[in-house]
């Protein structure tokens, strides 16, 4: 069976794209979705971490899928690497809607919550969850 979702370039802001982005430029992104979408119907995401809580991190990733959707790039989804230790804050939220507003659906590939302990790691848990929900994302596996 196919895959339902596929994590085709992880963490370009986090390794500035490492060796693809060094000999490349951002066309490594360009040339990996484009294979991709030759090979599989599944929906392509760009995953990336930190982008709950670093609005600069949130920025810096909103120009980049403005780029890519301009050059005809096949994003489909962003994956959001969410490495918790509080439930983010209103600007995650607005940062969604700007990247759903692109027609790229937001994802999240990674959950788990850091230095709390249990009862305080299941409240962040039910929080987050119930935001994301609000907001249309869904979590998934790739």
């Amino acid at each position: 069976p196919e895959a339902l979702f596929v994590d085709v370039v992880n963490e370009p802001l986090t390794n500035g794209g490492a060796l693809g982005e060094q000999a490349m430029g951002e066309s490594y992104i360009d040339i990996a979705f484009h294979e991709a979408r030759q090979w599989t119907r599944a929906t392509l995401v760009l995953n990336e971490y930190g982008l709950e809580w670093d609005v600069r991190r949130q920025y810096d990733m909103l120009a980049l899928l403005q780029r890519l959707k301009a050059r005809g790039v096949p994003v489909d989804a962003l994956g959001s690497e969410s490495h918790l230790g509080q439930v983010p804050h209103r600007p995650f939220g607005h940062f969604v809607r700007q990247v759903q507003a692109l027609g790229i659906e937001v994802l999240v590939t990674e959950l788990d919550v850091a230095g709390t302990n249990v009862g305080s790691a299941a409240d962040v848990y039910r929080r987050y969850l119930r935001k994301l929900r609000r907001l249309g994302v869904r979590t998934v596996q790739t």
